[in-house]
């Protein structure tokens, strides 16, 4: 089978979404199927080294620097490009329902008859304008009934609450499931007592230290972790990485931000630091969460950060998104570790397995498979 990754950043590219199509990319390969991913190539590596095929497509981002990652095309470029791909596809596999490019290949997908599944990850992300916010979902809502509604035999959410946004739309007879992303837990992994000595020497960590990994983003919640931060002055420390984070300012003196860091250096961070905090709104279930339980580092998280249910409940401590409460879930948390981070553990390498999500996704894309049920009410 030949499948047909679309979204709106290309591997590899480090963003959540790119590291998922990354990971089912290789899955389907593994599994004796071709995969080719078509996004906007942000670092022009144009696929090198990777075991699949990255077709880019010319575009621009000039979105990007208001926290919008919605990539812009010139239309008949992109209907002809995408038009050539699906003449040699057998099933597509789209990843955000609002990106110009995923709208295409899906409308050209249907008139060809192949299968398509959408993975929506986040649903609606609230901006603070309410006339935006209006009409992003006025257009989400639009999408999904006349776009997914007639093009998909399935949407892949990972939390309840984009099930419950995707499904006040959709027809019934699109099916509606949860499949969780997988986590490497080879390179995601707890540090030896040597190990995480030679680490935090080497970071400078000298006392207690809070990690916050996310993009420069308002749904990301730094303006929390910087109230955390001030809360915490006299016992903790903050450090700061993600993409554009450099332009963080009027710092507390116990914050660092390393900006940008690749996979394996954001490893050896979950693996030196205390704790990870990820005050966050809008999300699926974002990864570094699963990577940090991985790594056996206990995380605080908000309320909207996760999904309501699932193997991490009672896992990871919640707190409400203020940085009072944000500080003491910290300060406990440093307090008293209890086993956290052998429960993160375990949690990763027995419920996260991209082979399993790699798994579920063929069985919804082959075209040979027998139309999903209906959707049940609730999500699985």
């Amino acid at each position: 089978m030949r499948v047909l990754l679309v979204t709106n950043y290309a591997p590899p590219n480090q963003g959540g979404v790119e590291v998922v199509v990354d990971h089912l990319a290789k899955g389907y390969q593994a599994a004796g199927h071709t995969a080719v991913v078509s996004a906007l190539d942000l670092t022009g590596a144009r696929g090198a080294g990777l075991p699949y095929r990255v077709e880019p497509m010319p575009g621009w981002n000039p979105l990007e620097r208001f926290s919008v990652p919605v990539p812009l095309f010139n239309p008949i470029t992109l209907w002809r490009r995408t038009a050539k791909l699906l003449r040699a596809t057998d099933a597509l596999h789209v990843h955000g329902l609002l990106y110009p490019n995923v709208l295409v290949a899906m409308i050209l997908a249907k008139r060809r008859g192949i299968p398509v599944v959408v993975t929506e990850h986040v649903g609606l992300v609230a901006t603070g304008n309410r006339w935006i916010d209006r009409a992003q979902a006025v257009a989400f809502h639009l999408v999904v009934r006349h776009v997914a509604g007639r093009t998909a035999r399935a949407v892949v959410v990972l939390n309840e609450r984009v099930y419950d946004e995707v499904a006040r739309a959709l027809p019934d007879h699109v099916a509606l499931v949860r499949i969780d992303n997988g986590v490497d837990t080879d390179r995601f992994h707890p540090a030896t007592t040597s190990e995480r000595f030679e680490l935090r020497t080497r970071f400078g960590f000298a006392r207690p230290t809070v990690l916050f990994a996310g993009r420069f983003a308002r749904k990301k919640g730094l303006d929390r972790v910087l109230d955390a931060a001030r809360g915490g002055a006299d016992e903790y420390d903050v450090v700061i990485c993600g993409r554009e984070t450099e332009r963080l300012t009027d710092l507390p003196p116990t914050v660092r931000v390393l900006g940008t860091v690749d996979h394996d250096h954001l490893g050896e961070l979950y693996r030196a630091a205390d704790v990870l905090l990820l005050p966050s709104e809008g999300e699926g279930f974002p990864l570094v969460i699963q990577e940090a339980m991985a790594s056996g580092l206990p995380v605080v998280v908000t309320p909207d950060a996760v999904p309501r249910t699932g193997p991490h409940v009672g896992v990871l401590t919640v707190a409400e998104p203020d940085g009072a409460s944000l500080t003491a879930a910290i300060r406990a948390l440093l307090a008293d570790p209890g086993d956290a981070s052998a429960r993160g553990r375990s949690v990763a390498v027995e419920d996260f397995s991209w082979s399993t999500a790699v798994e579920r996704y063929l069985a919804l894309l082959s075209p040979d498979a027998a139309t999903p049920a209906t959707r049940a009410k609730e999500p699985t």
